[in-house]
């Protein structure tokens, strides 16, 4: 499984689409900011992976030459 943030999201929409239609809506509150939250929390990991993957690969050849100069 590769994004369980969004299903768990998905899950928490449902669950709060149910509450409210059965008037429990400090239940469906909850269940709704809990899908919120981690609806963010797989947008935070999608950047992430995004940022990772679009690292260059020599990062540390440019790190030496940085630290090269600093001590001049």
């Amino acid at each position: 499984m590769k994004r369980p943030w969004l299903v768990f999201s998905a899950v928490c929409l449902c669950v709060a689409a149910m509450s409210l239609l059965t008037r429990h809506i400090d239940f469906a509150f909850v269940a709704g900011v809990a899908g919120a939250v981690s609806w963010f929390l797989d947008l935070r990991q999608g950047m992430r992976q995004r940022v990772l993957e679009n690292e260059p690969q020599d990062s540390e050849t440019e790190d030496e030459g940085e630290d090269s100069e600093d001590s001049k």
